[in-house]
């Protein structure tokens, strides 16, 4: 119930203009709920959250996922490279100016970021996934596969992991190599976005009967 929770949002923050969070939780809803008030974009509101807690950190990374939402890619920009001077140690900052640096084609910068995050916390697939897309603005394709194979050394049975090795090769066209690893996250756990994948090879190869199991999953 959108309208009613933009409504409520809207008295609470008349009611108490001091309180950060109501307008960060304002700026996540569709910007017609908000413009009233006198802000242009969610990124404005977002702003205005973080102006009232410059402390709260889990505030910049919201505020920076609202600057990319709203087209804002420069203003991401200047935000993420403050932050990570302020905090460069602070993983949740570093993976906010990492979405910066991607999102404004700066690959070497988002390379350098993303390879702390996975430092840090090694145990988080999506960081690898991160670090894999900064290496692909490089077009190094090497280095994607040998960050997924850091992945999977220390994730063995993780079938997401498995399953974007796959995709690093088919989307270079080795679909013989990107096979293997499909199979192996179906073995896993019946990896969904494999199946598509699987299913999209054995048409390519004219193998009806597979392409339809795969599909039928």
């Amino acid at each position: 119930r959108w309208d009613e929770m933009s409504t409520v949002l809207q008295q609470a923050i008349t009611a108490d203009p001091q309180e950060s969070l109501n307008y960060m939780r304002l700026s996540m809803l569709s910007p017609e709920r908000y413009q009233d008030l006198g802000y242009a974009d969610e990124a404005e509101l977002a702003e205005q959250a973080v102006v009232l807690n410059r402390d709260a950190v889990l505030l910049w990374e919201q505020l920076m996922n609202n600057y990319i939402s709203a087209g804002r890619l420069r203003d991401a920009l200047r935000f993420g490279r403050d932050i990570l001077e302020q905090m460069p140690d602070r993983i949740e900052v570093l993976v906010a100016a990492g979405t910066a640096f991607r999102y404004n084609n700066r690959a070497f910068e988002a390379v350098d970021v993303y390879r702390k995050v996975v430092d840090q916390e090694p145990y988080n697939t999506q960081y690898y996934y991160y670090l894999s897309e900064a290496y692909a603005m490089r077009q190094n394709h090497a280095e994607i596969v040998k960050t997924f194979e850091e992945g999977i050394g220390k994730m063995p049975d993780n079938s997401e992991l498995h399953f974007y090795m796959g995709v690093s090769h088919q989307k270079i066209g080795q679909w013989v190599d990107a096979v293997p690893w499909f199979g192996k996250a179906i073995e896993l756990d019946d990896h969904l976005n494999s199946h598509y994948y699987m299913a999209r090879w054995y048409e390519k190869q004219g193998n009806r009967q597979m392409a339809v199991h795969h599909w039928k999953k």
